[in-house]
């Protein structure tokens, strides 16, 4: 409606002028709530078809965006369906990188569990990496269990 006037008077058939009424604002807290319900309905619906994707290739992943360390060992989100014998869900995967003193860079991974058949215990993991430049490959310098500290490269 931006750029569009609206009469402030209406016409009858006996050419007499009636007022119309101001048309109504909208507030920024409607607003908000309409892109939230239409986000919410959105989840709603794509849910279906994520668990069809996750059924018929076994996994679902959404790789980072940005230059991460070996890409292909460090997704930003997958979850991978588990069938095995004694063992029934999903696992969960995550990567987020973590800067560290110098030129050393660490990818802490979490891997979650959700079993309805079996157990599976949470784990977690830093692999860190350096490299010269920018332009330069990543190089592996070790890998540890648990959260990413602050590390050195000259352990």
């Amino acid at each position: 409606m931006m750029g569009r006037t609206v009469p402030e008077v209406d016409v009858n058939e006996d050419e007499t002028a009636i007022p119309l009424p101001a048309p109504r604002k909208r507030g920024v807290v409607g607003r908000v709530g309409c892109v939230g319900a239409l986000l919410l309905w959105l989840i709603v619906i794509l849910f279906p078809a994520f668990l069809l994707v996750l059924a018929v290739q076994g996994e679902v992943t959404v790789w980072h965006g940005s230059d991460v360390p070996e890409p292909g060992l460090h997704p930003l989100l997958q979850v991978n369906l588990l069938m095995e014998i004694q063992t029934r869900g999903v696992s969960i995967t995550t990567s987020t990188p973590s800067t560290q003193p110098g030129d050393l860079t660490c990818m802490q991974t979490e891997v979650r569990f959700v079993l309805w058949q079996g157990t599976g215990d949470n784990v977690g993991y830093c692999d860190c990496y350096t490299r010269a430049n920018a332009q330069a490959p990543w190089q592996f310098v070790r890998m540890g269990q648990g959260a990413c500290a602050v590390l050195s490269t000259k352990d």
